[in-house]
């Protein structure tokens, strides 16, 4: 999965939060993100990382 949905899998996400994640929704499509260094993006955590990438290689 990606660090978005690592991160609403674990604590301290709520327990509602967790419960959705383990069991999606059909229309969820979660995918995986290239994890490439970019120092422009150093000062973001790695979940803002990957949706800024999936944005950009979406365009």
């Amino acid at each position: 999965m990606g660090a978005s949905s690592d991160t609403m899998r674990r604590s301290p996400a709520p327990e509602p939060v967790q419960a959705w994640i383990a069991q999606p929704p059909a229309w969820l499509d979660v995918q995986p993100i290239e994890n490439q260094p970019d120092v422009g993006l150093i000062d973001l955590d790695l979940g803002e990382q990957e949706a800024i990438r999936f944005g950009l290689r979406r365009s």
